[in-house]
C-alpha cells in the first residue's frame, strides 16, 4: 500500500509542491530575517478564516522571537488521503491535525510530546483524567496529541411552530421537551400532515442516524450499551430511547422518504421552517446560519432523558488539535517546536476560537471567562454551556462479531421495520458481543483488559 501511495504521490507532487515546499526538510529559511517557515495542516474549514487571523498576530510577535513563520493551509476534499500522500512523498507538513495518530505513531512520521524537551511537565499540566482515558492521543505509553475542542450535542427546535401549537412555558416561550414522553407528545402536537409539517426529521440514509438514540441512552443511564465498569456489553438498555423512536413513527409524525434523507437534506428541510425538532450538534450553527440559513427562530437544548429525576452526562466528541512531524523536531529543534504547539493550543487561541463561534474548547474554564461575539447565534453560549455536562464516551472493549450483525445492521433489517422482537435482539447482539470479547483477545497478545476497564466510571450529573 505504501508504494502506491509512493507512485501516486510523484504524479500529484508538482501540483502540491507550492504548498509544501517547506514540509520535508522541516521548513525552508526565509529572506527576511531569516525566518524559517513553519507549515500547519489541517482539515479544518469551518475555522479557516479566523485561526489565519490568529496565524498572522503569532507572526509579528512570537513567531519572530522563536525565528520561524507559521503557514497555516486547510486542505479541502479527502484530508486524508492527500496527508497519506504527502508524508509517502516526503512531503509532509511541520504540523498537522490527523485521526490516524497511531498510524503515524508506529511508521515513526510523527513524535511524541513526552520525548520533547519539557513535554512532559507539559503534558502532566493539560492532561486531565478523562483526557487520558477517552481522547486518542496516545500509542505504546506516550502521547502525540493533546485534547483541544470538542463537538457538544442536542435537540435543535422550531421556537416558532412550539409557539404556534402551544408548547409554551408559562411566559409564552417555546417549552422544549426535557424527556422521551415529552419528547414524543411534543412532536404529534407539532405535526400537520397537511401543512408537510412535521415533529421531528431523522435522515435514514446516513446509516449512523441511530446513533442519537444511543446518546439519548448514554444521557439517561450513563452507558451506550457497554458498561466500562465491568468490561461487559448489555444493549437492552437502549429500547426505551427506540421505543419512544418508534411511537414517534407510529404517530406519523416522523418526516416520511427518510430512507432518501441525508444530514444535509435533514437541515436544509428544517431551516426552511417545516419541523419541529432536529438532531443537532454544535457545528450545526455554521450550518443555519451560513449553509441552510433558517428560515425561523431556531434554539437548542439538552438531549431528552428517560426521566427527570435522574440524568448523566452527556455525549460529546473531541476533534481539531495537531501532530509534530518528526523529523522536523529533530531538524528545527524539539525546544522550538513544543513553544509552537503549546501556542497553538493554549486557552488563548482556544478562547479566542470559541467567542468567535468556530470551536467549543475541551476545557470548559474557558468556556465560563468567555465573552461570544454579539454577532454569534445565540444558540452557540448553549452548545457552549452543554460542554458542563457532557463527556466523551470511553473506548469500549474490544470485540469480535464474527461476520454477524452489528447493531447498525439490526437497525437497519429489524428494529426500524419492526420485524422480530427487539429486546431478544439485543440480547442477542450482547451475547454476542461478550463471546466475541474473549475471541479477540485470544488472538492478540497485545491487548489488556485493564485498559478498557474504569472502576470508578460513574457520570451521573
Amino acid at each position: 500500500m505504501k508504494k502506491i501511495l509512493k507512485v501516486m504521490a510523484c504524479a500529484l507532487s508538482l501540483v502540491m509542491a507550492a504548498s509544501v515546499c517547506a514540509c520535508s526538510s522541516g521548513g525552508t529559511e526565509q529572506a527576511d530575517g531569516n525566518l524559517r517557515e513553519i507549515t500547519i495542516w489541517t482539515g479544518d474549514s469551518h475555522s479557516k478564516n479566523v485561526i489565519k487571523g490568529i496565524v498572522d498576530e503569532f507572526n509579528k510577535e512570537k513567531g519572530k522571537e522563536l525565528g520561524v513563520k507559521l503557514v497555516y493551509t486547510v486542505k479541502e476534499g479527502d484530508y486524508a488521503q492527500t496527508l497519506d500522500l504527502a508524508i509517502a512523498s516526503n512531503q509532509a507538513p511541520d504540523m498537522f491535525g490527523c485521526f490516524a495518530t497511531q498510524k503515524y505513531a508506529e511508521n515513526g512520521d510523527i513524535i511524541a510530546i513526552n520525548d520533547l524537551p519539557g513535554g512532559q511537565e507539559y503534558l502532566d499540566s493539560v492532561l486531565d483524567e478523562e483526557a487520558k482515558r477517552t481522547f486518542v492521543t496516545t500509542y505504546d505509553g506516550k502521547s502525540y496529541k493533546v485534547p483541544y475542542y470538542v463537538n457538544t450535542f442536542g435537540l435543535a427546535y422550531n421556537e416558532d411552530l412550539f409557539k404556534e401549537c402551544g408548547i409554551v412555558d408559562e411566559n409564552g416561550n417555546a417549552k422544549a421537551p426535557e424527556t422521551y414522553a415529552e419528547f414524543v407528545e411534543d412532536a404529534k402536537k407539532l405535526t400537520d400532515a397537511s401543512k408537510n409539517q412535521y415533529g421531528f426529521i431523522l435522515p435514514f440514509k446516513n446509516t449512523t442516524s441511530y446513533s442519537n438514540f444511543l446518546n439519548m441512552t448514554f444521557s439517561s443511564k450513563g452507558t451506550k450499551g457497554y458498561d466500562p465498569v465491568t468490561g461487559v456489553y448489555d444493549y437492552t438498555v437502549v429500547e426505551p430511547a427506540f421505543e419512544a423512536m418508534l411511537q414517534m413513527k407510529h404517530d406519523g409524525s416522523i418526516y416520511p422518504g427518510g430512507d432518501s434523507i441525508d444530514n444535509d437534506m435533514a437541515r436544509a428541510i428544517f431551516a426552511e421552517g417545516q419541523i419541529g425538532m432536529i438532531f443537532t450538534g454544535s457545528y450545526d450553527v455554521a450550518v443555519f446560519t451560513s449553509q441552510f440559513p433558517a428560515k425561523c427562530n431556531w434554539s437548542v437544548t439538552a438531549l431528552p432523558t428517560e426521566t427527570k429525576d435522574e440524568k448523566y452526562m452527556q455525549n460529546s466528541a473531541n476533534s481539531g488539535g495537531l501532530v509534530i512531524n518528526k523529523k522536523t523536531a529533530e531538524e528545527v529543534g524539539g525546544d522550538v517546536m513544543l513553544e509552537i504547539f503549546k501556542w497553538y493550543h493554549s486557552d488563548e487561541v482556544l478562547q479566542e476560537l470559541y467567542e468567535q463561534g468556530v470551536s467549543i474548547p475541551y476545557n470548559n474554564e474557558i468556556i465560563k471567562r468567555a465573552r461570544v461575539n454579539k454577532d454569534v447565534h445565540p444558540a452557540w453560549s448553549i452548545f457552549g454551556e452543554l460542554r458542563a455536562i457532557s463527556s466523551v464516551y470511553p473506548n469500549e472493549m474490544p470485540t469480535d462479531l464474527e461476520g454477524t450483525p452489528a447493531f447498525k445492521d439490526i437497525f437497519k433489517t429489524n428494529i426500524w421495520p419492526e420485524e422480530g422482537n427487539m429486546h431478544e435482539l439485543l440480547v442477542d447482539l450482547s451475547n454476542r458481543s461478550n463471546a466475541g470479547i474473549e475471541k479477540k483477545f485470544s488472538v492478540n497478545e497485545n491487548l489488556k483488559r485493564e485498559d478498557y476497564i474504569i472502576p470508578d466510571y460513574n457520570t451521573k450529573r
